[in-house]
């Protein structure tokens, strides 16, 4: 019997994140029992054919017949997940799948539209995994999450892409400023996984942060006592002329001769 189970799962809209989009469907559906329902396209079972009163088989291929008749329970399990479906999925992509019969039309027909598995797509996608590059405006955590979106989409395009491979493209991608990391993993571990990589990224990264703030600390106090010294004597002697000067300049004399005083 199918568990309740409420899961907030992001509506797909039709844009590119279908791949996580579909994980996550297939998660809940999993916990609910309901898996299945996206692969049974009869929703039928076969059941002995019932003999006719006072007649016996005359033959061993009679006495095993069977036909094939709806199977409400797996009906009532598909429209399950269909509900599901329907109900994390946007009125534009609802009208896409809206015919669909069962829960693995309206599945296979998602995948056909928002799932492109051509071979252009499959060299496009493993592209932008091996030439990935992170951003140093970016954090580790959001580049690490940049990263495993393109992992999980090869996914869905049933391309594994191994452990260790994906720590290396990641070991690879860090920035220049790491490079003493990428040189210590290189060369200082036999075995290499993800979590180590990004474990030790991120230590860095805290690290290089704190840094970057000592070193701002340090030159804002360097700018507040420079600011506060107190200014030479040759200034001091400078400033006190410039007064003397100005002082002066403003002193009214008296004339001899007129007896009136001027500037």
């Amino acid at each position: 019997m199918a568990m309740s189970s409420k899961v907030e799962i992001k509506t797909f809209n039709g844009d590119k994140d279908f791949s996580l989009w579909k994980i996550r469907i297939e998660a809940q559906l999993g916990v609910l029992g309901l898996m299945n329902t996206l692969t049974d396209y009869s929703l039928t079972k076969f059941v002995p054919v019932p003999k006719s009163e006072g007649k016996k088989p005359e033959t061993d291929e009679e006495s095993s017949q069977t036909e094939e008749v709806p199977d409400l329970i797996k009906i009532e399990q598909s429209k399950q997940a269909k509900n599901i479906i329907i109900n994390h999925i946007t009125d534009a992509v609802l009208l896409k799948v809206q015919r669909c019969v069962s829960a693995a039309d309206m599945w296979a027909t998602l995948n056909k539209l928002y799932m492109e598995t051509s071979l252009p797509n499959r060299i496009y996608t493993q592209l932008r995994l091996y030439s990935f590059k992170m951003l140093e405006t970016m954090s580790i955590d959001q580049n690490i999450d940049q990263f495993l979106r393109i992992v999980a989409e090869l996914g869905s395009l049933q391309i594994v892409v191994a452990e260790e491979v994906q720590a290396i493209l990641i070991l690879n991608s860090l920035p220049v400023s790491y490079i003493q990391l990428k040189h210590t993993l290189k060369y200082g571990n036999k075995t290499l996984c993800v979590q180590d990589v990004v474990s030790s990224a991120k230590s860095l990264e805290r690290e290089l942060a704190e840094s970057k703030e000592s070193e701002r600390g340090s030159s804002t106090v360097l700018y507040t006592a420079e600011r506060g010294r107190p200014q030479n004597r040759s200034q001091q002697q400078g400033n006190k002329g410039k007064g003397r000067s100005r002082s002066n300049s403003k002193t009214k004399v008296t004339c001899w001769f007129c007896k009136r005083k001027v500037m």
